[in-house]
């Protein structure tokens, strides 16, 4: 089985080839904790799929599905390259049943390149790590200064497709 750090890079990885791709500047792994496999791979295709759903953590679950013929992942752990949004966390996490999530970027990172996450929470007048915790999970942040590279890179984008901003 590989270490926390080496899925945490493959999720980090993948964001940064969304970017290469058009899509924004996130992306997600499930792997199964029994067996170490990577079972759901998704990057975020937001604007390239005009999807306002394709977020990494939900492409990554639709992955985990086709790919074992499964609707629920308890033995599931997910690795974000930023802390989920509240719709990734409370609608398709939770509903997927994995409560072991470690994330890249924090939201605070996320609203310093334009992205309302830290606005979203602060609707809900909770976090994610808060919810993560009641419900008996885990949420460890790795490897934050990598992750921050893609956002860095995502931000100095000439070309990108900008979208989420707090209103």
């Amino acid at each position: 089985m590989k270490s926390h750090e080496e899925y945490m890079r493959e999720a980090i990885l993948l964001s940064a080839q969304s970017i290469e791709e058009g899509g924004g500047p996130f992306a997600a792994l499930i792997v199964d904790s029994k067996t170490g496999e990577v079972i759901g791979r998704g990057k975020n295709r937001v604007t390239l799929h005009s999807d306002p759903t394709a977020h990494g953590e939900v492409e990554a679950i639709r992955d985990a599905g086709k790919n074992t013929g499964m609707h629920e992942f308890a033995h599931g752990v997910l690795y974000t390259s930023s802390e989920p949004c509240p719709g990734c966390l409370l609608e398709t996490v939770f509903n997927a049943g994995i409560t072991e999530i470690y994330f890249g970027n924090g939201i605070e990172d996320a609203a310093a390149i334009g992205f309302a996450d830290d606005h979203n929470w602060h609707i809900l007048d909770t976090t994610a790590r808060d919810i993560i915790q009641r419900a008996g999970g885990t949420m460890t942040q790795l490897l934050r200064d990598e992750a921050l590279e893609v956002f860095k890179a995502w931000h100095t984008k000439p070309d990108k497709v900008e979208y989420y901003r707090a209103t």
